[in-house]
């Protein structure tokens, strides 16, 4: 599948427990271009704005992802990139959280994935006792 984001808002969504991607998941080979809008307010173990996984591939151009956050004992309150490509070419990801056992606040990508930067911007982004 392949997707668009452009313009409005994905906003205070919640994940089950340990579920993933509490604002928008991307998974199975599919494809995600953000190029306006805002993520923002959602939470999930893994990725509490966006989770991106099973060899999928998320372009990151414009919008925000921001003030998003992941649940106790999760992953990551912004973007969570798994066994996938993350290309990260312009937009803000901003003031999303996460508990004090967390791997990353901002952006988070493992098991193999592939990260790109040329633009945009990654600030405020902090880990928090007992969310």
């Amino acid at each position: 599948a392949t997707m668009t984001y452009s313009s409005g808002n994905v906003t205070n969504n919640t994940s089950t427990a340990t579920s993933s991607g509490g604002g928008i998941r991307v998974c199975d080979s599919s494809t995600l271009t953000m190029t306006g809008g805002t993520i923002s307010g959602n939470k999930a173990s893994y990725g509490g704005g966006i989770h991106v996984c099973v060899s999928s591939t998320m372009y990151f151009k414009g919008g925000s992802v921001t003030s998003n956050q992941a649940l106790a004992n999760g992953n990551t309150g912004g973007i969570d990139v798994n066994d996938s490509k993350f290309y990260f070419q312009g937009g803000s990801l901003t003031n999303n959280t996460c508990a004090s056992t967390c791997a990353a606040t901002g952006l988070y990508y493992c098991n193999g994935s592939t990260y790109s930067y040329s633009s945009g911007t990654i600030s405020g982004n902090t880990v928090v006792n007992g969310n």
